[in-house]
């Protein structure tokens, strides 16, 4: 029996030391059991954009900034609250192919633990050229001015155009940019700012798209005019047959609202619509004249 033991003692020694082995790995996984676990939104990190831009022209327009993933491994690694800050995500958008459009590319994880495993994600990344274009400002006024005042049209000041930036295909359905300033109870002329809106050519608002401006305001003038209500006149020729004291004038409509600046609105006391020659006119039957109207002055609308 001596002999046997001595014979076979370095094998004896390795089944001790595996059975050991064996003990520890159980003693370890009651101890201290493989679980699972999710961890959401771990901030995702682009690479390759620099290469994507100066192989293809191409920028990253549209890419999750976080992702859920599932972690497996000792209970005590995967529930160690420094577990987060230690895992990287990463997505290589260098090898995207030379054509604009959108990927599935997988999210690379690193979880600073050789225990811990995360599972396979992936995430969708859009890619296109972003370009620039300018686009016209367009503002209306909104409201009613005080009782005797109109508004005019708004003139934007600061610009009459904005830069827009974003991928080509979007760019194409922006038409204009639109605001609108309120006018209610104005007397005078002022000057505001006007939040604006990029909008298509059918009139309706552009939203969801990854397009930006330069600026989302404008400072915006709004002239606002007094209405005074102007007589009309006219002058008669005296002709062979018939005078002025002989005709009965009827103007239609006598009077006009004007719309201008105070100074020149107050120095207008009637328009004359010219002259009429008396040997020229025939019993009701209406002359139609034009209206002249001075200089910096309108007329109302209607």
């Amino acid at each position: 029996m001596k002999e046997f033991m001595k014979k076979h003692d370095v094998w004896l020694r390795l089944l001790s030391l595996v059975l050991a082995f064996i003990l520890w790995i159980i003693a370890r996984e009651v101890d201290n059991p493989i679980r699972t676990a999710s961890i959401n939104d771990v901030g995702i990190t682009i690479t390759g954009e620099e290469e994507l831009l100066n192989n293809y022209g191409l920028s990253v327009i549209e890419c999750p900034e976080t992702v859920d993933i599932t972690v497996r491994g000792p209970i005590n690694e995967i529930s160690n609250s420094r577990l987060r800050s230690r895992i990287v995500a990463t997505v290589n958008v260098a090898d995207v192919a030379d054509v604009a459009g959108e990927y599935t590319l997988p999210v690379r994880i690193t979880t600073g633990s050789v225990d811990v495993e995360a599972n396979s994600v992936s995430v969708r990344v859009l890619v296109d050229k972003v370009t620039t274009a300018t686009v016209p400002v367009r503002v209306e006024a909104t409201g009613v001015p005080a009782a005797g005042y109109r508004a005019g049209t708004p003139e934007p000041t600061t610009t009459k155009e904005i830069t827009i930036e974003g991928p080509a295909s979007e760019l194409a359905e922006v038409a204009y940019a639109y605001g609108t300033v309120d006018v209610g109870g104005s007397t005078s002329t002022f000057t505001n700012e006007c939040r604006i809106t990029l909008y298509n050519d059918a009139g309706e608002p552009i939203t969801g798209t990854h397009v930006s401006s330069q600026t989302d305001t404008v400072t915006v003038r709004v002239p606002i005019y007094p209405v005074e209500s102007i007589p009309l006149a006219v002058t008669l020729a005296d002709g062979d047959t018939l005078t002025s004291e002989q005709v009965d004038v009827n103007i239609d409509p006598q009077t006009i609202s004007l719309l201008g600046d105070q100074n020149t609105l107050a120095g207008i006391t009637e328009i004359n619509l010219g002259t009429i020659d008396l040997d020229t006119v025939r019993t009701d039957v209406p002359i139609e004249m034009e209206i002249p109207l001075p200089d910096g002055v309108r007329l109302d609308e209607g």
